[in-house]
């Protein structure tokens, strides 16, 4: 009986050597800061930092022992599936009894609420082992917010020069105030044409679209690929975001060349000619003929008074 308790009490402490050996093989997270605040496991962290922007998550750590295969991620979490963001890097080495300090750079997701992040971040390393600490995270929603939702283009795809080209733009205020008198404009600088919208209101957490913005393209335009920008100006014009997007536009196709008259002299032709001289030397010789009649007539009538 004593002999099978010590028997526990040997593999317990053997097992528990081998689980710290384990954990030994991966460093040990000594601070976490997210855009140099420090954070507090298992706490709520507030910080003044807006949903939507990048942050900085520094990690400092702690080796135990030599390892070559260590790896650092970091993810946040929302409460959509959606809204999660990570970063990792690359495997590195790590020497015993050595500080590191690794960089995450986390883009923070724009849609969820403001309280409802989490920050996890793991060490591991190839065989599996790892250490993982959670941090709560409540963020400042911005004030002012919005952001271009879409883009829908009429034609889409190509427009032909001298043609009709509309646009219509969906924006989403993310912010928490609404939004009145939101200017939008969308122009193609190359081509010198501009139209110009307003949204009389787009309420905090909702989204709107501009009226058909109409531009006509130059019958000069040629072919190519042409820039279309987005612009919007809001919060009484003191915050503004852009879009770049492009169009591609086919030229007219080239005017058909004029005709050109050649004038040309009028030539008599051969036969004609030979045709007048003809009927003049019949008629000439019918009126020879005439006055041959004539003269033998004449004559005859005189020889006959004669011999009488």
């Amino acid at each position: 009986m004593k002999t099978n308790k010590l028997f526990s009490i040997v593999s317990l402490m053997l097992f528990a050597v081998l689980a710290a050996s384990a954990v030994s093989a991966v460093p040990t997270i000594d601070r976490v800061e997210v855009d140099d605040t420090q954070l507090n496991e298992n706490q709520v962290n507030y910080l003044s930092v807006e949903t939507g922007s990048q942050v900085t998550v520094d990690i400092w750590l702690t080796s135990n022992e030599d390892n070559d295969n260590i790896r650092v991620e970091a993810f946040i979490t929302g409460s959509d599936d959606n809204d999660d963001v990570s970063a990792k890097t690359s495997l590195f080495s790590v020497e015993d009894n050595a500080t590191y300090k690794k960089s995450l750079t986390l883009t923070l997701p724009q849609t969820a609420d403001e309280d409802r992040y989490s920050l996890r971040v793991i060490v591991s390393d190839r065989n599996g082992d790892e250490i993982v600490q959670n941090y709560n995270l409540v963020l400042d929603e911005p004030r002012h917010d919005l952001a271009i939702e879409d883009v829908i283009f009429y034609p889409n795809g190509n427009v032909q020069a001298g043609q009709a080209f509309l646009s219509t733009v969906r924006l989403e205020n993310f912010g928490q105030k609404d939004e009145n008198d939101v200017k939008v404009m969308v122009s193609i600088p190359e081509l010198g044409i501009s139209a110009t919208d307003y949204i009389n209101e787009i309420e905090s957490d909702d989204e709107e679209s501009t009226e058909e913005m109409y531009m006509r393209i130059p019958s000069t335009a040629k072919t190519g690929t042409y820039q279309v920008k987005i612009d919007v100006w809001y919060n009484d014009g003191h915050d503004t975001l852009s879009k770049s997007m492009s169009v591609d536009v086919d030229a007219l196709p080239p005017a058909p060349a004029p005709v050109v008259q050649v004038p040309v002299t009028p030539v008599t032709p051969v036969v004609a000619e030979k045709s007048m001289l003809r009927s003049v030397l019949e008629g000439v010789l019918l009126v020879l003929v005439g006055l041959l009649v004539i003269v033998a007539i004449i004559l005859g009538v005189s020889k006959l008074s004669s011999n009488e």
